[in-house]
């Protein structure tokens, strides 16, 4: 559970707040306890930082393409 959330928790990111991720994140989080949700941000943070920021064009794209 703590991975997936740290998957989700970069579509919350507010360069791209996509609201169903928000909504997963939220009920994710009420399934865990405040150190499972520590370590599941600092893991979201990471995958953020390492797989979005460098490709934000791409996100972007993506993005667009979804209708936002």
């Amino acid at each position: 559970m703590i991975e997936g959330f740290a998957w989700i928790y970069p579509a919350t990111h507010q360069s791209i707040m996509d609201e169903s991720a928000m909504a997963n994140a939220m009920q994710l989080a009420s399934m865990l306890d405040k150190q499972r949700i520590d370590e599941a941000q600092a893991r979201g943070r990471a995958h953020f930082e390492t797989y979005f920021e460098p490709n934000m064009a791409l996100v972007e794209a993506l993005l667009e393409n979804k209708g936002r």
